[in-house]
């Protein structure tokens, strides 16, 4: 079961033109099977490929390293935990236009011809270039959870070359070595701050995850220096999809909890500074701890959450009472009754709802017209969906994207 996951998550990667190759580090001998002959050209016989070698058999078991290198490249790695000696090697990719600073930096001093200049600059063209660095981490992170569990620990760290390149044989590994009493408990530590937090969001209480982000501060994670932007974009697009996770287990609907992650997603996309980061941060743990305070559904009976999962992904279709008494193989009237008991109105009124929210994300989001959004939603006609949504919101479709447009 575990060499399937692993292949399926090889699969998704290499669709995504990522390398991906299982190996003995000894197969490996320019450890770069990936970077496309580029250290060889650069470096050549001066690289030092056995520092690398001796480092990667170091590694500490369960561990899985996100490497960023001195190309601005991007690479993941672990041991398989059935088989130890071999190495799980992902990479190398490029976030948006990050590689051209790295690029031009390394042209710039003038200790390399121009064709290699040029040659570089092709290298990093044919490289896959994600635009948040954070999604291929994340399915990477999600892989290593699944096949070590609770045991799993995540490191990230700078490999490869100074960045002068006065020292063409200088290997960071050093810091993996380096496993101290102190850092294990440090990591221990702070997963429990995580496992806090999110329980504290799958709890709806925003209090306590804002006291427990503030206690993250306070406990130093080894090996690691000040993140850049970069790097917190990526740990918040990790920490969007926990988050959104935890709304999920929390039996908030999926059309609440799909509009906030999108919007979450594309704040994150924007980020440029530190700072904004942090407020980021602010907003998600305010946005998610409050969709679970207002609509999750814990507290009701198990069969009227399933009726409003399938009500909230199933929106362009029929949702009459008759329709959902029959699918879900109850009476009519005790759904009626027992709807408007637990809800405290009746199936029609929160399927409307349900269906004025998301003709809302569709105004917002995108420029179709009212009389496919109509249709998308599960209005019949354009008439009867203009008439329900002015009533539930107090404006027209149309007025209501002008507004929208003006913020």
């Amino acid at each position: 079961m575990q060499s399937d996951v692993i292949s399926f998550v090889q699969c998704v990667l290499e669709q995504n033109r990522i390398n991906v190759r299982l190996c003995h580090i000894e197969e490996s001998s320019d450890f770069f099977p990936f970077d496309y002959g580029l250290r060889e050209r650069l470096l050549g016989s001066d690289y030092n490929y056995k520092a690398f070698i001796d480092g990667v058999h170091q590694l500490p078991k369960q561990t899985l390293i996100h490497v960023t290198d001195a190309f601005g490249c991007y690479y993941s790695l672990f041991r398989l935990p059935q088989e130890p000696d071999i190495f799980f090697f992902a990479g190398p990719t490029v976030q948006g236009d990050a590689w051209k600073s790295y690029y031009q930096n390394i042209c710039a001093q003038k200790q390399f011809p121009e064709k290699f200049c040029q040659e570089l600059k092709n290298y990093y063209q044919r490289l896959p270039n994600l635009s948040v660095i954070g999604g291929y981490h994340t399915l990477i992170s999600e892989l290593g959870k699944y096949l070590f569990g609770s045991h799993l620990a995540v490191r990230n760290v700078v490999l490869d070359l100074t960045s002068s390149f006065d020292d063409i044989s200088c290997i960071f590994l050093k810091e993996l070595q380096q496993v101290s009493d102190f850092s294990i408990q440090s990591v221990c530590d702070r997963t429990e701050l995580e496992n806090q937090l999110i329980e504290a969001v799958y709890h709806g209480n925003e209090a306590l995850a804002l006291e427990i982000i503030q206690r993250f501060g306070g406990i130093t994670v080894p090996f690691r220096g000040a993140p850049t932007p970069t790097a917190l974009q990526y740990r918040l697009v990790g920490l969007n999809s926990i988050f959104r996770k935890e709304a999920e287990r929390s039996s908030v609907p999926l059309i609440y909890v799909n509009k906030s992650s999108n919007h979450i997603m594309d704040q994150i996309e924007q980020l440029r500074t530190e700072k904004d980061c942090a407020s980021v941060l602010f907003m998600m743990i305010h946005t998610y701890c409050n969709l679970v305070k207002e609509h999750s559904l814990r507290q009701y009976q198990p069969l009227i959450q399933n009726i409003i999962f399938y009500a909230s992904s199933h929106l362009h279709t029929d949702l009459s009472l008759n329709f959902l008494a029959a699918h879900f193989n109850i009476n009519r009237n005790y759904l009626c009754t027992l709807f408007k008991k637990e809800i405290g109105m009746t199936l029609t009124q929160y399927i409307t709802g349900l269906r004025v929210q998301y003709a809302m994300e569709l105004l917002s989001d995108t420029s179709l017209p009212n009389q496919e959004i109509a249709s998308l939603t599960g209005f019949n006609e354009v008439s009867y969906f203009i008439r329900k949504f002015k009533q539930l919101t107090g404006m027209t479709p149309s007025a209501y994207r002008r507004r929208d447009l003006k913020r």
